[in-house]
């Protein structure tokens, strides 16, 4: 299923989604944090969605596979990739593998504007 379906979807995942994606893993979102650190973004909202593949609401994300074919997952970067370009169009730097993300910011008040959007 995944063959089939990641090719679908992967142009559209946002450049910042590391999990579960060809030719980038942990380290390559690692590297990503450490460089940002490097830039400035000290501040970080460090999120993991608890129960995350438990508890994924069924129909909006089907909804959003059904918009490119007619058949199920590669779970989590469908889910989530509207937030990642909310994320990215709200200007905030951000790293997410799978359904752990980390937003860096500059400022503590970034980081809690970044935190109640994506809240």
């Amino acid at each position: 299923m995944r063959a089939v379906l990641e090719p679908i979807f992967e142009r559209d995942f946002a450049e910042h989604s590391y999990g579960f994606r060809p030719k980038r893993g942990c380290k390559e979102a690692l590297r990503r944090v450490n460089y940002l650190l490097k830039q400035g973004y000290n501040w970080v909202v460090d999120a993991d969605l608890k129960s995350y593949y438990d508890t994924i609401p069924r129909e909006p994300l089907l909804a959003r596979v059904e918009e490119k074919v007619a058949d199920g997952p590669v779970l989590s970067n469908i889910y989530l990739n509207p937030l990642d370009h909310l994320m990215a169009a709200s200007g905030f730097e951000m790293v997410r593998y799978a359904d752990d993300f980390v937003i860096m910011c500059r400022s503590e008040a970034a980081a809690q504007r970044a935190l109640a959007l994506c809240s």
